[in-house]
């Protein structure tokens, strides 16, 4: 983990994207044997592909998620945190999907497992330092 005052990013190579969930609420899982990271959207995110314009998806939309089965069992490369409550997973191909704070709701969260265990993080109404005071 590359830990900064403003960020936090972890280095998620040789994990792929093993299953979405789709409710209302968004959630990607990666997991291999040693290692696991579960990251949860519960409001609007964006998927960024190269090459394309950026799409905006509402978790409760079901009907419009169908673009983000793209990223099922695509190999990622990292997950970073931001103090302002900003995070982004991205891709090996630089596609990004990125939470920013809702002001009504929690925006996104993430627990990893194992080597992943430092990552226990929670955007709360109007966004703030996932990882609490420090």
């Amino acid at each position: 983990m590359a830990e900064l005052p403003e960020s936090r990013e972890w280095d998620l190579t040789g994990l792929d994207v093993t299953f979405l969930h789709f409710d209302y609420r968004f959630t990607v899982d990666m997991w291999s044997a040693d290692r696991s990271l579960s990251i949860i959207f519960g409001s609007e995110f964006i998927l960024g592909v190269p090459g394309c314009a950026d799409g905006v998806f509402d978790p409760e939309q079901n009907e419009m998620l169908g673009p983000l089965l793209l990223v099922l069992h695509r190999p990622v490369s990292r997950f970073k945190a931001s103090s302002d409550g900003r995070c982004v997973l991205r891709f090996a191909d630089g596609t990004e999907i990125r939470g920013e704070p809702d002001p009504q709701y929690e925006a996104w969260e993430a627990q990893g497992t194992g080597g992943l265990e430092s990552i226990a993080l929670l955007c709360g109404p109007g966004g703030g330092c996932p990882w609490g005071p420090g």
